[in-house]
């Protein structure tokens, strides 16, 4: 009987060992601040007539605020009320919009893969595919063969598990562990993900979700790259020195092994 197995029934998403509960690694990295606050109170704003100042002209952003100003001045109370409710919930709207989108672009990402590891010997191919083109176009010219595609893996030393998104071997023969993301930039706590899965395949080695082994490193991780997909253009980002990545995923999933015990 395997020891590990994945469980998600009616969306548990529940990494086990030895039928007990797994740390999820995109869990732990909930400990950390996220850049999104800043974005969801834009979107609140910008209700009532807000540009960012940084990513518009000083001309838009008075036009902007004056018809806002305007616009809120000549409303009812009512419907300044349904304005409110609005802004509090825009944010969550533009997630629910875009997320098709995202499902969309991550599917079209791993069948890629998948079908490099399976028809081409892991070798980045020529497609013609529009929203994931320009990720195939850099996979050509920096990729030599991908090693892995949604690749289940845990630790036990620090009891967590997750699923590693893809992995290859670049031109330069490094191992890199790569995570596909709904952004349109890469953030700090995405490495920090990434940190957790190299030291769960490098302990547990790769396995499907029933806990059957499919893959074992040759060679240790040297670098991480985050492909955010949240813009036109898919720009992988690359961080080499992953030993302190490594202490950064350990070090925060200290930190929240005492937020969720903190006043229990």
């Amino acid at each position: 009987m395997n020891r590990y197995r994945y469980i998600d029934e009616k969306g548990s998403h529940l990494h086990t060992l030895d039928e007990k509960p797994l740390i999820g690694t995109s869990t732990v990295i909930k400990v950390l601040s996220k850049p999104l606050v800043w974005w969801a109170s834009g979107m609140a704003v910008a209700k009532f007539g807000w540009l960012d100042p940084k990513k518009n002209t000083p001309e838009s952003v008075q036009n902007a605020l004056q018809e806002g100003f305007g616009r809120v001045t000549s409303l009812s109370l009512p419907d300044y009320a349904k304005l409110l409710g609005e802004a509090y919930k825009a944010h969550s709207v533009r997630l629910k919009e875009a997320a098709g989108t995202g499902v969309d672009r991550h599917e079209l990402l791993e069948v890629y893969v998948k079908h490099c590891i399976k028809e081409h010997e892991g070798k980045p191919y020529k497609d013609l595919n529009e929203p994931i083109q320009s990720f195939i176009d850099w996979a050509q010219a920096n990729i030599a063969k991908f090693l892995y595609s949604e690749l289940h893996c845990y630790s036990e030393k620090l009891w967590v598990g997750g699923i590693s998104d893809v992995g290859w071997i670049d031109n330069q023969g490094r191992v890199i562990a790569g995570d596909f993301k709904s952004s349109k930039e890469a953030y700090f706590d995405q490495y920090i993900q990434l940190a957790g899965y190299d030291l769960e395949i490098s302990e547990s080695g790769g396995l499907t979700a029933n806990g059957d082994k499919i893959f074992e490193l040759e060679n240790p991780i040297q670098g991480y790259c985050v492909i955010p997909f949240g813009g036109n253009i898919l720009t992988p980002e690359m961080e080499y020195d992953v030993e302190k990545w490594r202490q950064g995923f350990k070090s925060t999933l200290e930190l929240y092994k005492l937020s969720t015990s903190f006043k229990q």
